[in-house]
Parts: C-alpha cells; structure tokens; sequence
C-alpha cells in the first residue's frame, strides 16, 4: 500500500511540472477584435450611472 501511495505521489508531482495548455484567443472566433464602442445603450458613466452595455460586439 505505502508503495501505491508513494508511485501515485511521485505521479502527481511529475504531472504537476507540465502547465495547462493556454487557450489561445487568437484561434477564437468571439475574440476581440479592438474596436471602440461609438455608443452606448443608456447611463452616464458614473459610479450611480454606469454605461449600460447592450451587447458585447
């Protein structure tokens, strides 16, 4: 049993030497593409107002 543990410890710490594949935003078609928005769908932008955002496109 000691020995399982021990292969199963070892295992796990070799594995946690490998990082995670980053998702690449590149590849994505709902990356973002830079734009600015020219309007907004209502508020003024203050902390009691804030810019209410229609959609993210």
């Amino acid at each position: 049993m000691k020995k399982l543990v021990s292969l199963l410890m070892v295992f796990v710490l070799v594995a946690m030497q490998f990082p995670a594949t980053p998702v690449n935003a590149e590849s994505s078609s709902i990356a973002w593409d830079e734009s600015i928005a020219s309007a907004y769908n209502g508020g003024s932008g203050s902390p009691e107002d804030p810019y209410l955002i229609a959609n993210g496109a």
